[in-house]
């Protein structure tokens, strides 16, 4: 391939576009992309072909593969997994024919770029001779709090779940710095000086793999080597940071054809120099876009540190990180006062902590460095595809698009200074600390299982302990609130003393009323007693919406939808703390006439979500959608059959101490009360299975952690 650079000047387009020449009629040639204002390598060009990989319509139009061949036309690379498409050569006349193949999608020339944006020269005098610190980095120490100011601690556990794959795309990563030893596995490497291997002779790689995984430094730290890294090394360790987009999508096709199962992509690269304007970086975003609806997240470096925003760094002029408009997670740059800095727009969904905080480096296995402006993005980089990677461990089921969604719900929206529409949101994470799903721990919080029994007027609370040997013991008998006609018992912490709480919702004069007396003492909730929401009719629930550590109220209501049409579920969710509706859990469709709503966390994220019990032709199934954007299904507890015979009672609680709600069905029969409960993060797991508790006409069941 030539090496020869040259400056593509097309007249009447602006500096830094693509500009389409001569795309002709639609029967006529393809379109061919050259940008102003970058360096191009002579007469070299990526073609991308019609259809996606590994679709018919791929397969079709590799026959032009074969013409192009034909024509003497050497191709260099063949790309069949992140994009269709092959790299080649080309003089005019090859380039006029290869434009009027009717499989040719369009053309692009291969223009030089590069990923660091500048000379590594200020950052190499920061190298610290040091070992690595064994206290977090004021970066950790920030990702577990909700906010200022901060506490010197970071906490970590094991997720548990499958193993999650980091490609540390770009630079190189060495598995010898003493942050990564046995976490870096084999990766690839497309450079002039191959013989050298994958190591890092930048110091980038080896910053954002710390970052993600480093023994002291990671944020995915504790996971028994379950988050693994792959570096992606197309840079040459001579030119420090200049490639091609040739070489970065034949990164990119390595990258999908080596994943196995969900990944996470850190790709570090702000293309400040690279041409991509104007949202005409076509290659480059179909391969990413085609890899991520193959399972493959990314994580998108959002630019470089400045004193303050810089007014030339809106991410949407740039590509891939355009992707935020989709909700891609493209990292922005916070300090330690939690101060946006640098890159901006709303093309950037998410900021992480970056300016200041120690990341491993070069030069020595003990090598690490503080982050300067320029260094910055390897931390915020690093940090949010940790992050990812552990929200893909408690969530394995979870599409790409869901675990974005789960990421951006758990930020917290504090950054100061955004600019352009950059949503404040900055990463926050708080670290698994109870078992893996379906396993239980000896100090796990677990559920007990309650009765709530009318009788003389009175409302009588029976709890059973959920105890190592059985549910034999009472944490609570006989205990009374309620009883009136009509009064409809709950359990909820709403204080957040992690002990459930009574709850009667009654109607009163036509408005339904919430009385919560406290779980430990009884005595009356002064902000949750006589509280009013609700109407005839309708359905009351309890749960942690907002995931601020205290129940929320709601009420479920058949109702028409947006926009008029048949009968629907609706749910209205007040916030427990302020009693003012919750924005994003007002008015949300989930539901048809006949359904019973159920509430409870599925997903681990520590939010409830929504849910309905429905009998069909006998059976129990259970459908609940995630408490995020887009309410999307959770898919370990959509459609499952659990119940379904007459007079059974879905009871939703966590039963075994794995932040996983389970499912559970109570059933009378011949006056005793028997509890089947089968776990939620694995439906087909029995845990409670025959449990005698309630049995007596009028019994409700329910659950709640009781102490």
């Amino acid at each position: 391939m030539s090496t020869a650079l040259a400056v593509a000047t097309l007249a009447g387009v602006s500096t830094g576009a693509y500009a389409a020449s001569d795309p002709g009629p639609t029967d006529g040639p393809a379109p061919l992309f050259q940008p102003l204002g970058a360096e191009v390598v002579k007469d070299h060009y990526i073609v991308v072909l019609k259809g996606k990989p590994k679709t018919a319509d791929a397969r079709a139009s590799a026959k032009a593969v074969d013409r192009a061949k034909a024509k003497g036309i050497k191709v260099d690379k063949r790309f069949e997994h992140a994009i269709n498409a092959y790299t080649a050569t080309l003089t005019s006349e090859q380039l006029k024919f290869v434009r009027n193949d009717p499989a040719v999608d369009h053309v692009e020339a291969d223009v030089i770029t590069d990923l660091s944006g500048d000379s590594p020269a200020a950052a190499e005098e920061q190298v610290s001779p040091s070992a690595v610190e064994t206290a977090p980095s004021w970066g950790l120490d920030r990702i577990d709090q909700l906010s200022l100011p901060l506490d010197g601690k970071y906490t970590y556990g094991n997720a548990g779940g499958p193993n999650v794959t980091v490609f540390v795309f770009g630079f190189g990563v060495s598995p010898t710095h003493k942050e990564l030893t046995s976490l870096v596995d084999p990766g690839y490497v497309n450079a002039a000086d191959a013989q050298l291997g994958t190591a890092d002779c930048h110091g980038v790689g080896n910053a954002v793999a710390s970052a993600v995984a480093g023994h002291t430094l990671g944020v995915a730290k504790g996971q028994n080597g379950s988050v693994r890294i792959r570096p992606v090394r197309i840079t040459n360790c001579g030119s420090f940071g200049l490639v091609s987009l040739a070489k970065i999508l034949d990164g990119l096709n390595w990258i999908s054809a080596s994943a196995t199962g969900k990944s996470v992509v850190a790709y570090q690269g702000s293309w400040r120099s690279s041409g991509f304007g104007d949202n005409n970086a076509a290659a480059i975003n179909s391969a990413v876009a085609n890899m991520r609806s193959n399972g493959i997240l990314f994580t998108i470096m959002g630019g470089f540190a400045a004193s303050g925003n810089s007014s030339d760094m809106n991410m949407c002029d740039y590509a891939p990180q355009m992707m935020g408009l989709d909700g891609w997670l493209v990292v922005g740059l916070a300090d330690a006062n939690d101060t946006a800095r640098g890159p901006w727009g709303q093309c950037v969904t998410i900021f992480a902590p970056a300016i200041g905080t120690r990341v491993a480096w070069k030069g020595s296995d003990t090598a690490t460095i503080i982050t300067d402006n320029l260094l910055a993005s390897t931390a915020a980089n690093g940090y949010t595809a940790g992050v990812v990677a552990l929200a893909i461990k408690l969530n394995p089921s979870f599409t790409p698009a869901q675990i974005e969604q789960l990421v951006l719900a758990e930020a917290q929206p504090v950054v100061q200074g955004t600019v352009g529409g950059s949503d404040p949101l900055l990463l926050h994470w708080t670290a698994v600390t109870t078992p893996p799903p379906g396993e239980e721990g000896p100090d796990a919080p677990k559920d007990d299982i309650v009765i709530y029994r009318t009788s003389n007027g009175s409302g009588e609370w029976y709890v059973k302990r959920n105890e190592a040997g059985g549910t034999t013991s009472f944490a609570v008998f006989g205990h009374t609130h309620g009883g009136w006609a009509g009064d409809i018992p709950l359990t909820a912490d709403f204080n957040g003393d992690k002990i459930a709480d009574f709850v009667i919702y009654r109607v009163v004069n036509g408005i339904g009323t919430w009385y919560v007396q406290d779980g430990s003492d009884h005595h009356q909730l002064s902000n949750m007693w006589g509280v009013a929401h609700g109407s005839p009719g309708d359905i009351p629930f309890a749960g942690d919406f907002d995931r601020d550590g205290k129940a929320d109220y709601g009420v479920y209501r058949i109702a028409p939808p947006p926009g008029g049409g048949g009968l629907v579920g609706r749910w209205y969710v007040k916030s427990g703390a302020t009693n003012q509706p919750l924005a994003d859990a007002w008015g949300v469709v989930h539901g048809s006439p006949g359904d019973v709503p159920v509430v409870g966390d599925l997903n681990a994220d520590r939010k409830a979500d929504f849910g309905v019990y429905r009998v069909t032709n006998g059976s129990g199934n259970w459908y609940f959608k995630a408490n995020m954007t887009g309410r999307p299904q959770i898919a370990s507890a959509w459609g499952v059959v659990h119940g379904g015979l007459e007079g059974d009672v879905p009871v939703v609680g966590n039963f075994n101490g794995d932040r996983y709600a389970d499912l559970g069905i109570y059933r009378p029969n011949g006056g005793l009360g028997s509890w089947y409960v089968r776990s939620g993060a694995s439906a087909g797991t029995q845990l409670i299975w025959g449990a005698s508790h309630g049995g007596v006409a009028g019994d409700v069941p329910l659950a709640g952690n009781f102490g």
